[in-house]
């Protein structure tokens, strides 16, 4: 620690080092007759504190003389010239340095506690920035790991943003519709044209309605069973009518020529997809024939004492023989009729010159469609006979053969006979087979 200098005062007389005192008082000059007094110094003549507040170490050197002149009293004028001043005495010089350093310990003591203060203070401000330092460090850890979730928060706050903005514009706009729609229904024309649409709207919805409910009235008034013959005649009725439609076909396309192949031909319509089923009795149901060599299976809550006849039934006292009662009969299941009509194949030829120019996969189409095709035979797997039979073999035929079937079910009076150059044409520049008439 540096020591403070110490400044001489001009107006301080000089002291030599060996005649200093630890407390004394400037000589008294030669000439004065006057005694001198002891002083003590205040309390600010030492500084036992730097300025930084820290206690300064105890001076290993004596202390200084006072740094300003004492003046000595003046004394009365003594009677005698020969008399002197008194000089202190050692036990007054004594008191005088218990106190200094008595003052001078309390002035230490109190710098001291100072100082643990200010460390005491200085240790709980590390510890608290410590503290607060470790919370930082937590929370920029946790604040790193949740960056991601942070992101996607403020993403959906986006989305959220704009879907309400969205919503708020697509109010604002229906809003307006409204107004421009309610200003618009005001016009008398407009009126009347949607009471006009609303007319149709509520025949049509009304028409539907009708047709519903009388075909439920319908079903519950009328029987299954002339329901069914009702669907029986109706397809009757369209058999018949296709029946006539392909007679004045056939009649028509029997009057065309060899000459005339760009004549056009009248379609037959194609048979019925599904053929009608035999009629059923609602009250008999169809049971199939039982077989002599499969015993019978007894039902389930028939008695074995019942079905065996010399058992007796045994009846207690006051029992009344049970009655069977016969089952109800089992309701009609209703037959499903086609009832669509019949049309043409989309493949019909045109006119002759298109029936020529049919390919073989198109022919066989045509034959299906409109059942012609042959039989189909069963061939025997084994050459041995009495071993059984195989499968149906499918039917193998020409074009010519497919083509010339087709052409005497549409009624046409000659058939096709394949040249020796040319039996299956397949593009339309080729050669055509030569028509012969029957």
């Amino acid at each position: 620690m540096v020591k403070k200098p110490v400044v001489n005062n001009p107006r301080t007389p000089k002291t030599p080092l060996a005649s200093q005192t630890p407390w004394s008082t400037p000589p008294p000059s030669k000439d004065s007759s006057a005694t001198g007094s002891i002083h003590p110094a205040p309390d600010f003549a030492y500084d036992v504190t730097d300025h930084q507040g820290a206690a300064r170490a105890e001076a290993r050197t004596p202390p200084m003389s006072p740094k300003y002149p004492v003046s000595p009293p003046k004394s009365p004028t003594p009677k005698t010239p020969t008399a002197r001043s008194p000089t202190p005495g050692p036990s007054v010089i004594t008191a005088f340095t218990t106190q200094t350093a008595v003052a001078r310990n309390a002035a230490v003591a109190k710098d001291v506690e100072a100082v643990d203060e200010l460390l005491g203070t200085m240790k709980l401000t590390l510890s608290a920035l410590g503290s607060t330092l470790d919370t930082l460090g937590e929370q920029t850890l946790h604040v790193a790991a949740l960056g991601p979730a942070i992101d996607a928060n403020h993403q959906i706050g986006q989305v959220r943003k704009h879907l309400e903005d969205q919503h708020k514009r697509q109010e604002q706009r229906m809003a307006e519709v409204k107004t421009m729609l309610k200003n618009e229904v005001m016009d008398v024309q407009l009126q009347e044209k949607l009471r006009q649409i609303a007319g149709v709207i509520v025949k049509e919805i009304v028409r539907k309605e009708i047709v519903s409910r009388v075909k439920k009235e319908l079903e519950e008034q009328i029987p299954l069973d002339m329901r069914e013959q009702s669907a029986r005649y109706k397809r009757q009725i369209m058999e018949v009518k296709a029946c006539l439609h392909n007679s004045e076909a056939r009649r028509h396309n029997a009057l065309i020529r060899s000459n005339a192949l760009d004549e056009p031909l009248r379609p037959l319509l194609r048979p019925f997809a599904k053929p009608v089923p035999p009629p059923s009795s609602p009250h008999q149901p169809e049971m199939a024939p039982a077989d002599p060599s499969t015993p019978k299976a007894a039902p389930v809550d028939a008695d074995p004492a019942a079905s065996d006849p010399t058992t007796i039934p045994i009846l207690e006292i006051g029992e009344e023989p049970k009655k069977t009662e016969p089952l109800p009969p089992a309701p009609p299941t209703p037959v499903e009729i086609d009832l669509t009509p019949p049309t043409p194949s989309p493949l019909f030829p045109r006119d002759l010159t298109s029936l020529m120019r049919l390919s073989p996969s198109d022919a066989k189409v045509l034959v299906r469609e409109y059942g012609l095709e042959p039989l189909q035979i069963q061939i025997p797997e084994v050459p041995l006979l009495g071993e059984g039979f195989g499968p149906f073999s499918e039917p193998q035929s020409s074009r010519e053969e497919d083509l010339n079937r087709f052409m005497s079910h549409i009624g046409v009076g000659f058939h096709l006979v394949p040249g020796p150059n040319a039996p299956r044409p397949a593009s339309p520049s080729s050669p055509y087979p030569s028509l012969v008439g029957k």
